[in-house]
């Protein structure tokens, strides 16, 4: 399983291709820096792309920033462009939005994009409110501290422990949404559900809205212990898609105490029974069971791996 789509907005705007003959055409678009495989054929790098794009008279206009296919991301880091925006980041005063890594597995496999460190992030931008990234390879995240920052997904087909520490260390008190994709241990997960549980006592952490704790390969044991958790009191929204969840799982939460609140429980694919399916649907609250799997001999899988 893998992702075929690109998106089409971003940050609740058109996304917009920065061309360096064309400059900004309009700086309230979520600004796409890609070079693609055909654009690096013909001699296009991301780093001068990038560097164009920050003389760019409007750049300090530019609220949401997609950074897309770069050359060989399956063999070269995105860092140097990230240590470029940082290096920049007076040139960007009104940057909220980012996303680094948005391509299709036809580009590039999720669990090959080489990521960054981006550490000096959080400081460089103190307006940043949305932050996502595809891809955990040679993702690091150091010391988050930050202010105003409301969302945070991380998509990938395994996430490595230094991450979710680093998450679930966390210093982000206007934090709503967390979506983080654990993914499967052949492809960077390393851990189990222990490793979830300092997420849900992060006392800055009392704002957020939307937990996804998605592409799970052991989604039963994920959701066992949110079902005992009285931390989903707060949210709106539990989604524990794209995993391996099944009537385990699926019975812990039809037990819980906790989920009457909820205003949706997504559970989108899954390996759940047609009896247990049939519980969850006369809960009082919205599930989203569709697209069930079925288990075959090799077992369960998560929705995106490599």
């Amino acid at each position: 399983m893998t992702i075929y789509y690109r998106i089409e907005q971003f940050n609740h705007s058109p996304l917009e291709r920065f061309e360096p003959q064309n400059g900004i055409v309009n700086s309230g678009a979520a600004i796409l820096l890609e070079v693609d495989y055909e654009a690096a054929e013909a001699g296009s790098d991301i780093l001068e792309l990038t560097q164009a794009f920050l003389k760019d008279p409007q750049v300090s206009e530019v609220q949401a920033i997609v950074i897309g296919e770069w050359n060989e991301s399956f063999d070269s880091s995105i860092q140097p462009v990230i240590d470029l925006l940082i290096e920049n980041a007076s040139s960007l005063p009104a940057l909220k939005a980012l996303f680094v890594g948005e391509m299709t597995s036809e580009a590039c496999e999720i669990s090959w994009i080489q990521q960054a460190d981006y550490s000096q992030l959080w400081s460089a931008f103190p307006k940043l409110e949305h932050f996502q990234v595809r891809g955990s390879d040679g993702l690091e995240l150091g010391e988050v501290k930050h202010n105003q920052l409301k969302t945070l997904i991380i998509e990938c087909g395994g996430l490595f422990g230094s991450i979710l520490e680093s998450v679930a260390q966390s210093e982000l008190p206007e934090l709503q949404t967390l979506e983080l994709w654990l993914g499967d241990d052949n492809y960077g997960w390393e851990g189990t559900a222990d490793d979830v549980k300092p997420l849900l006592h992060n006392p800055h952490f009392s704002k957020i809205k939307y937990l996804g704790l998605r592409n799970s390969m052991i989604a039963d044991d994920v959701a066992t212990i949110l079902a005992n958790a009285a931390f989903i009191e707060q949210l709106e929204v539990l989604d524990l898609s794209m995993g391996t969840l099944g009537d385990v799982g699926a019975q812990a939460l039809l037990d819980s105490n906790y989920i009457s609140g909820l205003k949706l429980l997504d559970l989108h694919y899954h390996y759940v029974s047609d009896e247990l399916q049939a519980k969850l649907k006369a809960l009082p609250i919205q599930v989203d069971l569709s697209d069930p799997q079925e288990e075959d001999d090799y077992g369960r899988f998560v929705s995106v791996s490599e």
